[in-house]
């Protein structure tokens, strides 16, 4: 994985020096034409100091001009009003003759030359320069300009790696508090030094810890619970086995592996609805919910449960329209309409009558199972919803969390679900209406969107 700090410091260092040599650059180019410009405003001034009057070849010049050692020897040439050269500073150097006045530039075999001309009075000056002279100390000035830029490049150096360094100075700050926090003890990040451009990731993070220990909360009160509940029903199979083991006749043995038998199937069927409530998790959820006929989970769960309801001479009854679909959760909705059946076997009496309907009202899809039992009372039937409740009365023992798994996989589902007196009075009546699937896409019944445990 790349890291922050080397992206920014790589690429920032890498505009700077960019930005420098561009810099300099134009400083070195800018000081170079300024002291070319001084060189010739300096010929200017040379020129402008040659008097008007008349020169002859044996006057002496000295005192009307003098070559300047920072702009190098300068070759000077006078001409009188008749075109006789009168003087020349240098007898050794050569100068080729300018006609037009002002500057310009000429070359020789030798060298190169910055030329002026200019009339004064009566005579004609020429002065000229020697172009490598000037370049030279074009250059020395344009490097004296520069030495403030080249010592100041270090510095930015060290003012970028500061900067970056302090920039990301709050996401080592909230990496240490992050690796602070214990899971017995998950804490959110500390919002309010952050800088506005961290913000989201902060926000994001502090709502991962809220739902993580809200989660683990979950976890260990369901521990807790499962615990507790797991105590009571493995203790009576511990004494049944020491009444079997202790019994003097066939008769009492009978009776007791009888116990035994049935404290097994209580554990069992605990396990069970505890297996299936830990896998109505959000993180049981892998995949996207499919177009499902719930007509066809409503069969299958009446047909394994029909067996049962027989034993106990009891009447399993189906109504189920066939187009009705819901967007869901294969597994999910088959553990649903499970346990709402077998909840309605488990608390109908014998030769007792349990009715499941499947049906559409317009954009609702309603699955409804219908009993004539002892029913739920009224001040109960928000209570039954919370794991390992019980409700009074019935003599039926259960596990309670029948409807706890129920209420959870109605919400995963974006459903709701309303409890009611059965027919008559008596009994109860569950009606769970979900969102109804109206599209006319092919279902997928390959495959479960539904981890199981």
């Amino acid at each position: 994985m790349k890291s922050i700090r080397k992206y920014l410091l790589v690429w920032l260092l890498l505009v700077l020096t960019l930005s420098a040599v561009l810099g300099i650059w134009a400083v070195y180019s800018r000081a170079r034409s300024q002291a070319r410009s001084i060189f010739d405003f300096q010929l200017q001034q040379m020129a402008a100091g040659f008097p008007a009057e008349g020169f002859t070849a044996r006057s002496n010049y000295s005192h009307a001009f003098s070559a300047s050692p920072e702009i190098g020897d300068v070759v000077v040439q006078i001409w009188d009003n008749k075109g006789n050269r009168v003087y020349i500073s240098n007898e050794e150097t050569e100068v080729p003759v300018v006609i037009e006045p002002g500057f310009s530039t000429v070359y020789t075999e030798t060298a190169s030359w910055r030329v002026y001309r200019k009339q004064v009075g009566d005579n004609l000056i020429q002065l000229a320069q020697s172009r490598v002279v000037r370049e030279e100390l074009a250059k020395d000035m344009a490097m004296r300009a520069m030495l403030p830029l080249l010592g100041l490049f270090p510095i930015l150096i060290v003012l970028v790696w500061v900067a970056v360094g302090r920039g990301l100075a709050p996401l080592n700050r909230i990496a240490s508090e992050v690796r602070s926090s214990s899971v017995d003890e998950l804490r959110p990040i500390n919002v309010a030094p952050v800088p506005s451009e961290v913000m989201p990731l902060v926000a994001a993070v502090n709502e991962l810890i809220g739902r993580l220990d809200h989660a683990m909360r979950l976890q260990r009160s369901f521990i807790a619970d499962a615990a507790h509940e797991l105590r009571t029903p493995i203790t009576a199979v511990g004494l049944q086995i020491q009444i079997a083991e202790r019994a003097q006749s066939e008769d009492a043995r009978a009776a007791a592996f009888a116990a035994l038998r049935g404290g097994s199937e209580r554990v069992k069927h605990l396990v069970k609805q505890l297996l299936a409530l830990a896998r109505t998790e959000p993180e049981a959820f892998i995949d996207s919910p499919e177009p499902l006929y719930l007509s066809e989970f409503a069969d299958q769960v009446v047909s394994e449960c029909m067996a049962g309801a027989l034993a106990r001479r009891i009447n399993l009854d189906l109504s189920a329209e066939p187009d009705v679909r819901i967007n869901g959760y294969p597994d999910a909705i088959r553990i649903l309409i499970r346990n709402l059946v077998d909840n309605a076997i488990r608390y109908t009496p014998e030769g007792g009558k349990v009715e499941v309907r499947v049906n559409g009202h317009g954009d609702r899809a309603v699955l409804g199972v219908e009993d004539n039992g002892p029913g739920i009372a009224p001040d109960d039937r928000k209570r039954v919803f919370n794991r390992f409740y019980r409700g009074v009365g019935g003599g039926i023992e259960g596990s309670g969390l029948g409807l706890a798994i129920v209420q959870r996989l109605v919400q995963r589902h974006g459903a709701s679900i309303e409890l009611s007196d059965g027919p008559d009075g008596r009994g109860l009546h569950v009606r769970v209406e979900f969102p109804r699937c109206l599209l006319t896409t092919p279902t997928n019944d390959s495959g479960s969107a539904f981890r199981g445990t």
